[in-house]
């Protein structure tokens, strides 16, 4: 029974957002790839060299990733269509 309860709710980092709701951010030492919902879904730390922090744009299951936003993306104007 738990083992379903986990399998119907959707993984936090995915599923992958399409290209154009993606975006670099860097300070030219080092950079993530953002979402427009706030979603870090790549980041390598402390520079380009080192290995990503978190890498759910490569693996979404075990990649990992970090988003700061509103809990219900709708009330926050991000989930309506143009």
């Amino acid at each position: 029974m738990a083992q379903e309860a986990q399998q119907s709710q959707p993984h936090p980092c995915g599923p992958y957002p399409p290209i154009e709701k993606l975006g670099a951010v860097g300070d030219r030492r080092t950079a993530a790839v953002v979402a427009t919902d706030g979603t870090i879904s790549w980041m390598c730390l402390p520079d380009y060299g080192s290995p990503p922090v978190f890498g759910a744009l490569l693996d979404v299951e075990h990649g990992g990733c970090w988003r700061i936003g509103p809990a219900d993306l709708s009330e926050a104007g991000l989930g309506r269509q143009a």
